[in-house]
């Protein structure tokens, strides 16, 4: 609950030195709402706070922020580390429903995959080392359908999204997160 006063003397501007700055808040603000100054008689007279119309920012992010891709590239880091999450808190379904809102679907379904099988590899009981091997044989199924899907309409493009690296994972290629790393 916000504290409330009725004494005027709470609601009195704050004068501070040189710029005579002042808050109509009773708390130390800085919404710079008005500006209290001095005229050459002494007297005090609010006026209005002037709001710099130039750009704080300028150059790429600029034109990125306008443009609305940087939205997007943030989206998509937070999807990419919600999927994660899913995938290491054992939340399966979740991350195929995430999986399905990335715009890098094959690179991050065999990362998907990698993380599992790993995972397997450590498991102490073999009931759950066998559930996450068929978790990452489902990542791996989805994105070979993936790129057979590509494939079928053009074979360059398919290669060249098995090749092209992806800023998202790292600048790491579709095809090294599917060769397996081996100890």
């Amino acid at each position: 609950m916000w504290p409330v006063s009725t004494d005027p003397s709470d609601f009195s501007p704050n004068i501070n030195s040189h710029t005579r700055a002042s808050c109509r808040c009773k708390w130390m603000c800085s919404c710079g709402s008005q500006n209290v100054m001095e005229d050459p008689n002494g007297n005090l007279k609010e006026t209005l706070l002037k709001i710099p119309t130039v750009p704080l920012i300028s150059g790429p992010l600029y034109e990125m922020i306008c443009d609305g891709t940087l939205t997007k590239k943030l989206i998509q880091t937070m999807l990419r580390d919600l999927l994660y999450w899913s995938i290491f808190t054992d939340r399966i379904d979740m991350a195929k429903i995430l999986l399905l809102h990335l715009q890098t679907r094959i690179c991050a379904a065999l990362s998907c995959a990698a993380i599992l099988r790993n995972r397997a590899n450590a498991a102490t009981i073999s009931d759950q080392g066998d559930f996450y091997r068929q978790q990452a044989t489902d990542f791996e199924m989805y994105a070979t359908d993936c790129i057979n899907a590509c494939y079928s309409t053009s074979e360059r493009k398919a290669c060249e999204l098995l090749i092209r690296q992806q800023p998202l994972f790292g600048k790491i290629t579709c095809m090294q997160v599917s060769i397996p790393h081996i100890d």
